[in-house]
């Protein structure tokens, strides 16, 4: 009994000791200074910066197209400059107006031509007309001497009598066909002045149109703002790349965007990103945008769509995977 005492007595001490050797090295260590850069840890927000390249445009702009009714291609005659400032009302862009022109000149001769034949109708119409009421006149004046010889059936013989009954329904038959001859004649008449009548506010038609026509390739500022002239798009490379904007001489198609002026209140930025930082952005996300062409200013901005698809954008050094984002 007395061995066991001792050698629990010895493992007690044995296990002080250990511990005592631990307390006093954690001591030792609580003295020292850990040789690392160490910084206060305070709560924040957490600004993340992307370098994306884009579009910038206004939210809303009037655009300025080549006319519709033209038809065909048109050349532009005359272009403000890129930039310009300009009233309401202002001349900002001439197409060519020759061929317009040419067709407006071979329209109003086909007008004169039909109005003179409308004039011509109408003076044929009242010579007939004439002719019909002498006719008319001669035929009442034939009944009337018919009748007046028939009054004289006791001074003239059978025969005679016989012969004025005969010229009087004679009379009386010509002022019939006359009458007719009058109503027919009148219709046709009207019939062929209407005809003429059509064939001419058809060439009226024609030549207003044409001069609508040649008034639309004069293009007015609709506003007061600042001239913004848009991409050609037929100036590109093969692969639609590269395009410059429109300039006098070029020639565009029927409703092409020529220019426009933009609304400078709000601006839109299109931008594309590459696929691996599309996670870094939401919908509705508030951003600070900084562009390099107006140092100094930073703008407020806010994600209005990002797209839900991919697709290869070679512009970017060659990566392929990039995704148009609006912001």
């Amino acid at each position: 009994m007395s061995k066991l005492r001792r050698k629990s007595l010895l493992g007690g001490l044995a296990v002080l000791v250990v511990i005592a050797a631990a307390g006093i090295a954690m001591n030792a260590r609580a003295g020292t200074v850990p040789n690392v850069t160490t910084a206060d840890v305070t709560r924040g927000d957490f600004v993340d910066y992307i370098q994306i390249r884009g579009d910038i445009r206004p939210a809303k702009s009037i655009v300025l197209a080549a006319p519709l009714q033209a038809g065909g291609e048109l050349q532009i005659m005359k272009l403000v400059k890129n930039g310009a400032v300009v009233k309401k009302g202002e001349l900002v862009v001439e197409f060519d107006a020759t061929q317009l022109k040419q067709r407006l000149m071979e329209r109003q001769s086909e007008l004169k031509t039909a109005e003179g034949e409308i004039e011509q109708v109408v003076a044929q119409q009242k010579i007939t007309t004439e002719q019909r009421e002498t006719e008319l006149t001669k035929a009442k004046y034939d009944i009337e001497r018919a009748k007046l010889d028939l009054g004289k059936r006791d001074l003239v013989s059978r025969i005679e009598y016989e012969s004025a009954k005969l010229s009087l329904s004679d009379a009386e038959q010509r002022l019939k066909e006359v009458d007719a001859k009058i109503l027919s004649t009148k219709a046709a008449a009207e019939a062929e002045l209407v005809g003429k009548r059509r064939k001419r506010d058809k060439a009226q038609f024609d030549v207003e149109r044409t001069e609508q026509s040649i008034a639309a390739l004069q293009l007015e500022a609709p506003a007061d703002g600042t001239v913004n002239i848009l991409e050609n798009p037929r100036s590109g490379g093969p692969f639609g790349g590269g395009g410059v904007e429109f300039r006098e001489g070029d020639r565009a198609w029927a409703g092409a965007s020529i220019l426009e002026l933009p609304d400078l209140s709000s601006i839109h930025l299109e931008a594309r990103l590459d696929e691996s930082d599309r996670g870094r952005l939401k919908v509705g996300q508030t951003a600070t945008v900084r562009i390099e062409a107006v140092p100094g200013k930073d703008f407020t901005a806010k994600v209005d769509l990002i797209s839900v698809l991919a697709r290869v954008d070679f512009s970017l050094a060659g990566r392929p995977s990039a995704i148009s984002t609006s912001v």
